[in-house]
């Protein structure tokens, strides 16, 4: 008897099932939006929605309990969440963005202010 190789549909619905066997759910396609392996292009979503902003930013809060710095939202890429711009134009500011994730925004700091004391 001579092999043959199996088409990629009867191959995925072999797998599906075996899947569905093994574990007693259905696998999750993969979602439109996500790159698929081999494209080139990183993890990151190919475009940014108000689901997938609200997330990413819960999941970089819970694996490092903080909202990102300054300098993670300028290379957002890397942390795997949206740019400034991108959360600023999807909610209108970052401190709507982490409350619309219920993340409440980090509190403000003010500069310190060297003060004339005289003595007298």
């Amino acid at each position: 008897m001579r092999w043959s190789p199996v088409d990629p549909a009867t191959q995925a619905l072999a797998q599906s099932l075996l899947f569905q066997a093994l574990y007693g759910v259905a696998p999750v396609p993969p979602r439109a939006e996500e790159p698929q392996r081999g494209s080139g292009r990183t993890g990151r979503p190919l475009v940014w929605d108000k689901a997938t902003i609200i997330a990413a930013l819960q999941g970089f809060f819970t694996q490092h309990g903080r909202t990102p710095t300054a300098s993670e939202w300028q290379q957002p890429a890397t942390y795997g969440i949206p740019g400034y711009a991108t959360v600023k134009a999807e909610f209108g500011s970052v401190v709507a963005g982490l409350r619309a994730a219920g993340i409440a925004p980090p509190l403000r700091r003010r500069p310190h202010r060297k003060r004339n004391h005289t003595r007298g």
